[in-house]
């Protein structure tokens, strides 16, 4: 379990049924470590449409509101409460959505490829 608690860490959620996952066999207990390791690094983000703004706050600590989202929480992890089969999804796929992430994937792309999605264009068609 030691192994498992200090590896790397791809990422961070909250889910509100472990056991449920267990119970629909999305996922398994596999023991329990009395560690819990460091939540120094671990950092939630959630869109605030009442503030208008961004809620952001670390593990154990006191949600800040900001207006924008600098760049430092981009990566953050989605503070939404997720259900298990959005947390297989999303060990699966890397993604929370099924929907193209503009920033990742199409880098370097133009505005017209990111809102189409450049996989979707035909190779002969030239965007300027």
């Amino acid at each position: 379990m030691d192994e498992i608690v200090f590896g790397e860490v791809d990422f961070y959620c909250l889910t509100y049924a472990i056991g449920q996952g267990v119970v629909k066999e999305l996922w398994t207990k596999a023991g329990k470590s009395k560690e819990l390791g460091s939540f120094d690094n671990i950092i939630f983000k959630q869109k605030d449409y009442v503030h208008r703004g961004w809620r952001i706050w670390r593990a154990n600590q006191e949600v800040k509101l900001y207006r924008t989202l600098s760049k430092k929480f981009a990566k953050a992890s989605m503070g939404a409460l997720l259900a298990p089969s959005s947390v297989v999804k999303r060990i699966q796929t890397g993604r929370w959505r099924d929907i193209p992430n503009v920033y990742d994937d199409y880098k370097g792309a133009s505005l017209f490829e990111r809102l189409i999605g450049a996989e979707f264009i035909p190779k002969e068609l030239k965007v300027i």
